[in-house]
This record gives structure tokens, C-alpha cells and sequence, in this order.
């Protein structure tokens, strides 16, 4: 995860106004003692849920609610560490050891010589090498399409008005694993509501037309 990157999106869910403080959040801390990128991470993911939990989901930038989507398996992934306890081993003291006499030395008695062997010569058996193995090499994975990007997609690829409940079918189906709840909550807060234009319209520099049938491209 693009440290970076993390902190510029901490930094504009921080500097919301109130949104934080209206989700019942501290700020996420990013300077200072205990800031590794993992624990600012843990930060903020903690902070979307509980901004989901409290349905203001529709007051995170646009940029938070993307990098967090895109990044939501490494979040998941994220377990706080726990320092491991050391096993000190005492060292036993080393006894000491008498040292023994010494056995007067034997004189030496004269052996018969034993006839002498002619060395035999072994045939080792030869070891066949395995062939070796073949790297496979494994493509790139393609960085993930975020759901308010996908929503964009669905509507100007539409040759007619497309619905909300028809977006969020789609939506689940790329996004299965995902809560189908909080997408809902992500169009409404793009594409819905009386004031126009609407959210996507001015954050993406698109225009929609608007009908009971749903939303279009023009």
C-alpha cells in the first residue's frame, strides 16, 4: 500500500468538515510515535466503518470512498501486531573437571604385520539430475475497478435510461463480495437526490438526463 497515497486520503477525510467528528471519530494521526503505515491504515480503515455505520457514507470525498474501495482486501488483511515474548534460556554453569592420572605409558610390544590387502576399487552409481524446473512466469494482476467508477461505466455504456435497482444488480455481480447495502448507498449518493446536477455530474464533468425510467448519458 503506497504510503503517500495513504496519507493525502487521511488528510481529506481529516480535514472534512465535521464529518469526523459527526461520525463520533478521532482524527487519524499520521505524524508522530506509532505511525507506520500499517497503523495509519488500521486507522482509517476503523474510521470508513464507522462512518458507514453512522450512514454518512454521502459526506466522504470521492477519492476516500475510491482508494478505500480499491484497497478493501489489503485493509481486510490488516491484524494488529502483538509483540512476541523472548524466551531467555539461563546458561548451567559448566562443572568442572577433575583432571584424572595419568596411566604410566605401556611399552610398545612388537605386532606380526598383517598382509597387506590390495585396495578394491567401488563403481559409485551414477545419479541422474531431474530436469529442471521451468519458471512460469505469472502476469500482472490489473488494478481494481472501483464501484463509483463501475457506476459511470454502466451509465454511459446504457443506450437507454438505466435504473438504480438495475445498477446495483450490476454492481453486485462484479462486486459480489462486497455489502450490497453500502453500494446502494453509494449510488444514491452519486446519481440521486432533487438537486441538480447531481454529485457525478460535477465531480466527473459528465451530464445525465433524468427520466422515471432512470439516468442516461447525453
Amino acid at each position: 500500500m503506497n504510503r503517500k497515497e495513504l496519507v493525502r486520503i487521511v488528510n481529506l477525510l481529516n480535514n472534512e468538515n465535521g464529518l469526523l467528528e459527526n461520525a463520533g471519530v478521532e482524527k487519524i494521526v499520521t505524524i508522530g510515535k506509532g505511525t507506520q503505515t500499517d497503523a495509519i491504515a488500521l486507522q482509517f480503515k476503523s474510521a470508513m466503518e464507522q462512518i458507514d455505520d453512522k450512514e454518512l457514507t454521502d459526506e466522504v470525498p470521492e477519492d476516500c470512498i475510491d482508494f478505500y474501495e480499491v484497497n478493501l482486501e489489503a485493509l481486510k488483511a490488516l491484524v494488529k501486531d502483538e509483540p512476541v515474548k523472548e524466551e531467555v534460556k539461563e546458561d548451567k554453569p559448566v562443572k568442572e573437571t577433575k583432571a584424572k592420572k595419568k596411566a604410566p605409558a605401556k611399552k610398545p610390544t612388537a605386532k606380526k604385520s598383517a598382509p597387506v590387502k590390495k585396495p578394491t576399487t567401488k563403481k559409485e552409481p551414477v545419479v541422474k539430475k531431474a530436469p529442471a524446473k521451468k519458471k512460469e512466469t505469472k502476469e500482472a494482476p490489473t488494478k481494481s475497478v472501483g464501484v463509483i467508477v463501475s457506476i459511470l461505466e454502466f451509465i454511459q455504456s446504457s443506450k437507454k435510461p438505466i435504473s438504480e435497482e438495475s445498477l446495483l444488480e450490476k454492481l453486485v455481480k462484479r462486486f459480489p463480495d462486497r455489502n450490497s447495502e453500502s453500494m446502494a448507498k453509494t449510488i444514491k449518493a452519486q446519481i440521486g437526490g432533487k438537486k441538480k446536477p447531481c454529485r457525478m455530474e460535477k465531480e466527473r464533468n459528465v451530464s445525465f438526463i433524468f427520466s422515471d425510467k432512470g439516468v442516461i448519458c447525453k
